[in-house]
């Protein structure tokens, strides 16, 4: 297994792989919608779950993994609340402001040049002519699949502020990595995510819904354990070996895998652009596989 983890290949398939459990959210949030429980409670409940299930498996795995610097606290902190609370409050007002999930999936997109610019500043990494055509191709791909829509003024700040807390979470991480395992990392990331949100979660719509309905329980867990857990712990992990800038061009996956959990379980269309989209996307991921 470490030499896996020390080969970029592999690294790059788990990011991928991240992207791809990310894409599949709308099968665990839709019912949960449903049932009447609000999208910030959804984050709160899910951040809190996550952050519970990471403690309890360090606990038995390697307590030695919660030893952690207190002069580090910001680098999870980073992680947790500028990247993952900020990004989503973000997304669903940007969703709220443009009526429209379409366009808010365009603003979070705008991540990657955040993290190649940022990447470029913070950690060297040099923007090459490739890096440029892949974040293109990208951009572009997620767009197509995401379709238009109408956007405000508040809600395009919002929107760009979605993909600047999207893209910080890879930044974050670049720091946090450098003296810590990707589970210490990940544990104090939605510890601090947590905290965050639980202020603004309605505990008591969450309690009632999963005491009269049977399947919200396991929705939580599955979006705890599948969309979070998994994912979270193995996109960090891949950044030990892939660049921030093309690790988040990687990740646009998710959107391809959201447009065909749509198209599979919630008759939703695809038509050509939708495709299109995809097949950018899918060219951005394979340059960014085989240029090394």
């Amino acid at each position: 297994m470490k030499t896996l983890l020390n080969k970029k290949s592999f690294n790059i398939f788990l990011i991928a792989l991240a992207g791809a459990l990310w894409g599949c959210i709308g099968l665990f949030t839709t019912p949960l919608k449903e049932n009447r429980i609000d999208s910030i409670s959804i984050i709160a409940v899910r951040s809190t779950l996550t952050a519970i299930m990471l403690g309890l498996l360090l606990l038995f795995y390697n307590k030695r993994l919660f030893k952690i610097k207190l002069r580090d606290l910001w680098r999870f902190a980073g992680m947790g609340i500028v990247s993952f609370a900020f990004f989503n409050i973000c997304y669903l007002k940007s969703m709220e402001l443009n009526n429209s999930l379409g366009t808010a999936c365009i603003l979070m997109y705008t991540a990657p040049i955040f993290i190649m610019l940022l990447s470029a500043i913070l950690f060297k990494e040099k923007i090459t002519p490739t890096k440029i055509i892949c974040l293109i191709l990208a951009v572009v791909g997620c767009t197509l699949i995401s379709g238009g829509g109408s956007v405000t003024p508040l809600g395009f700040i919002f929107g760009i502020g979605s993909g600047l807390g999207y893209g910080l979470y890879s930044i974050f991480s670049v720091y946090a990595l450098r003296k810590y395992s990707f589970w210490t990392a990940t544990f104090y990331a939605f510890c601090f995510s947590a905290l965050a949100l639980i202020p603004f979660c309605n505990w008591k719509n969450v309690i009632i819904a999963v005491s009269t309905d049977i399947n919200t329980a396991p929705l939580f867990l599955g979006l705890a354990i599948v969309i979070t857990v998994l994912p979270y712990i193995i996109y960090t992990c891949g950044l030990k070996k892939v660049p921030a800038s093309e690790a988040s061009v990687i990740a646009c996956v998710e959107p391809i895998v959201a447009a065909l959990v749509g198209l599979i379980f919630y008759d939703q269309t695809m038509g050509i652009l939708g495709i299109t989209g995809m097949l950018l996307i899918l060219t951005a991921v394979v340059i960014l596989s085989y240029k090394m």
